[in-house]
Parts: C-alpha cells; sequence; structure tokens
C-alpha cells in the first residue's frame, strides 16, 4: 500500500470514528498531493465544520463548487456549516439548491426544516419536517424536529406522537426522552412525566434539561 493510499484510508477511519483532528491532518497531507481531488475537499470541508474551523471550511466549500455543482451533499453540507453557525437565511439557498438537485433528499429537507425553525417559520418548518419524514420515515432528526416544532406551536399532543416515534429509532436518545417528559407535562399528566424524566437521566446523567424540568413537574405533584 503506498503512502496516499494509506493516509486516505487512515483519514477516513478517523472521520468515521469522529477523530476530526486526526483526519484534518491526514487530509491536509493528501490535499498536498492531490489538491484538487473533489471528494477528499469534500471531507475537509466536513471536518473543519464539525472542528467549528468555519472561515477555511467555506474557503474549501467555494473551491469545490467552482469544480462540481452537481452533488447536493455538497450543498447541503455547505448548508450545514451555516446551521452550525445558527445562519439561517444563509443555509436556505444552499438547501433549496440541494433539493433541486435531489428532492428526496431527506437530509436536505430535515436541513431546510432546522432552518425554518430557527428562524420561528414553524408553519415551514412543519411542512419540510414532514416532507423529510415521507420519503425516510425511519430517520430520527425530522421525528424529533417535528415534535420540537409541534411544542413551540402548542401542540402538545402531535408532539408527544413525534417525540415517541423518534425514541422508537433511537432508544438510547436522552433528549428525545426529555422532549417526551416535556411533552407529557405540557399534557397534565405529572406522574407519568417524571417516571419520563427519570428515564432520560438514566439515559444521560448530564441531561440537565431533563433535572430542571423534572423538578418543575415534581413541585405540580
Amino acid at each position: 500500500m503506498d503512502k496516499i493510499t494509506q493516509l486516505h484510508s487512515r483519514g477516513v477511519e478517523a472521520f468515521q470514528n469522529r477523530q476530526y483532528k486526526l483526519a484534518k491532518e491526514c487530509f491536509e497531507k493528501l490535499l498536498k498531493h492531490l489538491p484538487e481531488h473533489i471528494g477528499i475537499l469534500n471531507l475537509q470541508s466536513i471536518v473543519l465544520t464539525e472542528l467549528k474551523q468555519f472561515d477555511a471550511a467555506e474557503r474549501l466549500f467555494k473551491k469545490i463548487l467552482k469544480h462540481d455543482q452537481s452533488s447536493e451533499k455538497t450543498f447541503t453540507n455547505y448548508a450545514a456549516l451555516f446551521l452550525k453557525q445558527k445562519k439561517y437565511t444563509d443555509a436556505l439557498p444552499l438547501l433549496d439548491r440541494a433539493i433541486s438537485l435531489n428532492p428526496s433528499s431527506a437530509i436536505a429537507l430535515s436541513s431546510k426544516a432546522e432552518a425554518f425553525r430557527g428562524l420561528e417559520r414553524f408553519e415551514q418548518a412543519l411542512v419540510a419536517y414532514n416532507a423529510a419524514i415521507d420519503v425516510a420515515p425511519v430517520f430520527f432528526d425530522p421525528w424529533l424536529g417535528k415534535g420540537l416544532v409541534l411544542i413551540k406551536m402548542k401542540r402538545a399532543a402531535e408532539a408527544e406522537v413525534a417525540f415517541r416515534m423518534a425514541i422508537e429509532l433511537d432508544p438510547a436518545s436522552s433528549v428525545a426522552m426529555a422532549r417526551l417528559a416535556g411533552s407529557v407535562l405540557d399534557q397534565g399528566r405529572v406522574s407519568e412525566s417524571i417516571d419520563l424524566f427519570n428515564q432520560a437521566i438514566l439515559l444521560d446523567p448530564n441531561q440537565t434539561e431533563a433535572f430542571i424540568y423534572r423538578g418543575a413537574a415534581l413541585h405540580r405533584k
């Protein structure tokens, strides 16, 4: 196995294991040999986003798009950079472009919904989350996001259904469990909500939100 192949394998393995600093080092070395390699540029741009090196990530995304504008994944990943910075308005046109390239991209649809939710455009967020669920009914993110939007819209019973589906898809999610507990509490089922908050805390003892709202529920009991 030559040096470049070894570096690529090591970088991809680090990326898959979320060892982003190591992945960055590998991809930097690779790009010295293959500066225009779109696949490596894409991976490095995601890595830089995860490391919150946003300016460097954006420069790479722009470089990629000079060479190739055919992949919805590039536009979705570029949008993720803005979502992480809560620059929702900047993310939306990139997500629209991604969806135009692949209308069945559940990640792009769910990300668009996240942007609408961040902008408090809840009706549009709900439409986008439902669209993501339609194309990928076993995708966790839009179910959780849908529940969050429905809570904002004061529709706790519908939110409960969405959170229960999210938990069915990922039983280890303390966030979904805590949000389910909150939706149950909003409907006045105090004892049941306390049990659910306790489950969320068991899943993640650092789940601060669950501790806070469990305290509120105990006060109401």
